[in-house]
């Protein structure tokens, strides 16, 4: 019958409330008024007391079994009783569960009425513990006794209700972690997640929330990540949507990741694109400088690193190419000018310039490089090729200061293929020549200080103290050097007798 008459009353609530031909003045006035109603003739306990009465059902149906069995065959009311014991004490630990774990999502009709036996019980012991204070005139106890009442109070006040307030107070940076989580991973549309980005910044920034940081910063990447990696890689995806998307996380990047690791991992994901799109790519490359300019280079050593990736693996090299490029390395135009009439120059000036800049115990730096590495060292400008030879040696003096398989050794791994190519048949003391049908080094498991230096003075009696050829600065005062390119017989004609030259190259 309550069942019944539960249904029938809301009907008439919803009858009221939602008639149709109301304006939305008029209906509120109703939903007000019969909400007063709800409250003040206790509706919420009567929708309680409809399970509480099936449970109750239930149970006085087993203790009327349990009685009716015990005149008849005590065997089946002992396995009977048995059941019904293991019956109560779930039914007991579900009715506890509230009280003791505010967050757990078991409930019983009789939860409400274990929390007042509860705080009712707390509250006598409080009590005692109190008047025994008075007698004992302990002030400090008294004190604190009473605390614990006035909370206790809020609690009677409240219900089972102030035990999850509680709890939510004291988790409110785990709580306010999991609605971060839950947000940007929920959005099915790449629309919607490009919106919730854009407030991503405000809610960090926000005096009411309270943020484990590094563990907000360490969600936040791994989201920008994977939308920047889904939009940039599309080919669905038009190109002023792809820049908008972009500018979007990197705004929010710089207001939100303010630690370099998290930062170089968000840059970490693009160098594993598909450049192979162009235009779209290109143009990609130009944001990523524009935006950095803009914020004082605070990710200069990660942009650095996908902008010299898209310059090698961009298709087309034109004129947008060739300005990313040029501004890319800081070269004259007139010097640039010379990197293209020579095949890969530009490939292995690229590589050179991001060495020269990046923190070669990176791994970012490694996977740069290696997205760099795929061109034909021996068709480029021996300006170059020198410039190659000096950067080779600075990693292999780095790399001998770590230990084995360090970053620094990685990368010489990947610039070992163009020291062989740049080295064969120099000098009568080159590598054996069993040592170069391993030019990719995959088998390579000796020590840094067993990579040989380049002692070849024809390699690096061009150039001054700080590593620049003199050559190219010749070039840019109107005399420019031979650009023919450079064979084996003439190293060996132009480089005077060498003594201590290439060491002996690991097999």
């Amino acid at each position: 019958m309550l069942a019944t008459s539960l249904q029938q009353w809301a009907r008439r609530y919803l009858q009221n409330t939602q008639q149709l031909g109301r304006c939305l003045q008029e209906r509120a006035q109703m939903r007000a008024f019969f909400a007063n109603g709800i409250t003040k003739f206790h509706i919420p306990w009567a929708v309680e007391a409809l399970p509480a009465l099936v449970h109750l059902s239930l149970f006085t149906f087993f203790a009327g079994l349990l009685v009716y069995l015990f005149n008849i065959d005590h065997t089946v009311f002992s396995a009977v009783i048995c059941c019904v014991g293991l019956l109560s004490v779930g039914y007991g630990c579900i009715t506890l569960m509230p009280i003791i774990w505010p967050d757990s999502p078991y409930y019983s009709p009789l939860s409400p009425t274990a929390w007042f036996v509860y705080t009712r019980v707390m509250y006598v012991i409080l009590k005692v513990l109190y008047l025994i204070g008075l007698l004992l005139r302990s002030l400090d106890t008294r004190h604190r006794i009473q605390r614990w009442l006035l909370l206790l109070g809020q609690e009677t006040r409240f219900g089972i209700k102030y035990g999850v307030f509680k709890a939510i107070l004291k988790q409110t940076a785990e709580v306010n972690l999991r609605i971060l989580s839950w947000t940007v991973d929920a959005m099915p549309e790449d629309d919607d997640q490009e919106k919730v980005f854009g407030c991503i910044p405000g809610f960090f920034d926000s005096d009411a929330v309270e943020l484990d940081r590094d563990r907000a910063e360490s969600i936040t990447e791994k989201a920008f990540s994977y939308f920047l990696c889904n939009t940039l890689s599309s080919n669905s995806v038009p190109k002023t949507i792809k820049i908008r998307r972009l500018a979007t996380c990197l705004d929010a990047t710089s207001e939100v990741l303010t630690k370099p690791p998290i930062r170089r991992d968000l840059f970490r994901g693009l160098i594993y694109l598909n450049w192979g799109g162009g235009l779209d790519s290109i143009d990609i490359g130009h944001t990523l400088r524009s935006w950095d300019k803009a914020n004082d280079g605070q990710c200069t050593p990660y942009i650095r690193g996908v902008v010299a990736a898209i310059v090698a693996r961009a298709r087309e090299r034109n004129e947008s190419w060739v300005t990313l490029a040029r501004d890319h390395l800081g070269v004259p135009e007139s010097l640039f000018q010379r990197y293209l009439s020579r095949g890969d120059s530009v490939l292995l000036a690229n590589m050179i310039h991001f060495l020269r800049h990046a923190d070669r115990s990176e791994f970012f730096a490694l996977e740069v490089v290696r997205s760099l590495s795929k061109f034909d060292i021996r068709n480029t400008l021996p300006e170059l090729r020198r410039k190659f030879c000096v950067v080779w040696n600075e990693v292999i003096r780095e790399a001998q200061n770590h230990d084995k398989y360090s970053k620094p050794e990685s990368i010489l791994r990947e610039l070992r293929p163009h020291y062989i190519a740049l080295h064969r048949g120099v000098d009568a003391a080159s590598p054996p020549a069993q040592y170069f049908g391993h030019a990719s080094g995959s088998d390579f498991s000796g020590r840094p200080a067993s990579y040989p230096l380049c002692n070849v003075p024809g390699h690096l009696n061009h150039l001054n103290h700080d590593g620049h050829d003199a050559s190219a600065a010749l070039a840019e005062a109107g005399d420019p050097p031979p650009t023919s390119p450079v064979t084996p017989s003439s190293l060996r004609s132009s480089s005077p007798p060498v003594h201590t030259t290439i060491q002996s190259l690991p097999k």
